[in-house]
């Protein structure tokens, strides 16, 4: 197990993708201790958390079934699901890249990532040409320590509609029938934290972590987060029901109640909390962090998170759709702007393009690549660039305003009748 930091050294300060799922180029460069990642659908920022997040596994093939849990793909047995929805355009013989740099892995010790496509021939069929079908892959990593292989496949196996289909979370594969893995260690990776929305899936790693903070008396932190969220909560209890990993909360009444029925801004935000105090994470990955949260506690979690990078060492990568939530950092770091950076990504034609933005230039991200989150509306466009209040007032009228329901003239007319008779 990696050791916990003493200081910044691993920070990711670079980060370059090629041909990995839609994104063919780009790089991200001078990341700070905080970079928030917006644009529109479909412009590549969860495949940029998504690669962020196998770079710091180097050769640990299995989290290519991690990646496929994220995006809540099915994995069938002997299907090439989880392989090829990370290698979707790649030609026979290509591979994808991620590379990284970190202050400790800099110079020619640099991270970096390779992941290239097993195939096994196709039996016998009505044509002359050879054929092949991914069925696994393999992660060729460059650390300071060297170079090692990882990798991940299936046995030859028939597929077809009896093939079980596999619940598997994050790093759940030593036992899975049919797959063979080879996951070499090493002691370079950078343990790194990926946060979704509906995060039941990863309940056991929630479970188990806040149980070591109870054993430690050391939920405090945790419920300090929590609150930002829910004022109430006052007990964070991890427990088991049937086989099954639960959490219980404590909100004033006589009785704990399972953490699910209080929402899913609550559930993400108590993912969130719990893996920003796991001591051993050093890099944490948060996709589309306003889900399910008001937004009125977006400037006390983006102060948090802050706060968090600077005085815990650790780094955030953040994806947001939310234009609030850009509001919301950019407000907070107005005194440490060195912590924060903004990167818009947008497409143009089959290219994903990324431009960085300072703290003070947070405004101008809609003149590059579009419009983000919920400033369509002109006036409130306007308004943001004047007077930060107008903007919010102008975000929650445009939330809030709907048609009122048209009466039918018909209607009216019918009870005058009724009246005048």
């Amino acid at each position: 197990m990696p050791e916990a930091r003493t200081g910044s050294e691993r920070v990711l300060r670079r980060l370059e993708i090629r041909r990995f799922r839609g994104i063919r180029g780009l790089v991200l460069d001078e990341l700070p201790p905080v970079t928030v990642l917006t644009g529109c659908n479909g412009c590549g920022k969860t495949s940029v958390l998504e690669a962020a997040f196998l770079l710091c596994g180097l050769s640990n093939a299995s989290l290519v079934f991690s990646s496929a849990s994220f995006r809540g793909l099915p994995v069938v047995a002997g299907a090439d699901t989880p392989f090829r929805a990370l290698l979707p355009d790649l030609e026979e013989g290509e591979s994808a890249l991620v590379e990284g740099a970190t202050a400790r892995h800099a110079g020619d010790g640099r991270l970096a990532l390779e992941i290239v496509g097993i195939t096994a021939p196709i039996g016998a069929g009505p044509v002359t040409e050879p054929k092949a079908r991914l069925v696994g892959l393999e992660f060729r990593s460059r650390s300071r320590s060297g170079e090692r292989k990882g990798s991940v496949k299936w046995e030859p196996a028939p597929i077809g509609p009896v093939a079980p289909v596999l619940e598997l979370g994050p790093m759940r594969v030593e036992s899975v029938p049919g797959l063979r893995s080879e996951i070499p260690e090493n002691p370079d990776l950078l343990p790194a934290r990926y946060l979704r929305p509906h995060p039941q899936a990863v309940m056991g790693e929630l479970h188990g972590l806040l149980n070591e903070y109870v054993k430690r008396q050391a939920t405090e932190r945790v419920l300090q987060l929590i609150r930002l969220v829910a004022s109430s909560v006052s007990v964070l209890q991890p427990l088991v029901e049937r086989g099954q990993p639960m959490i219980y909360v404590g909100i004033g009444a006589k009785q704990l109640f399972p953490a699910q029925i209080l929402g899913g801004g609550f559930m993400n935000m108590l993912q969130l909390a719990i893996f920003m105090c796991d001591d051993i994470a050093e890099l944490i990955l948060v996709d589309e962090i306003e889900d399910g949260l008001h937004y009125s506690v977006l400037p006390s979690l983006a102060d948090a998170i802050l706060a968090f990078a600077r005085q815990h060492r650790k780094q955030f990568l953040i994806a947001t759709h939310s234009l609030d939530v850009v509001r919301a950092f950019a407000e907070a770091a107005a005194t440490t702007p060195e912590t924060l950076a903004f990167f818009k990504l947008y497409r143009r034609g089959e290219e994903t393009k990324a431009e960085r933005f300072d703290v003070g230039q947070w405004k101008d991200l809609e003149e590059v690549g579009g419009e983000i989150g919920r400033a369509g509306s002109s006036g409130r466009k306007r308004a943001e660039r004047t007077d930060p209040q107008a903007a919010a007032s102008e975000s929650r009228r445009t939330i809030c305003r709907a048609p009122l329901p048209r009466r039918r003239k018909s209607r009216r007319k019918s009870s005058r009748r009724d009246d005048t008779a």
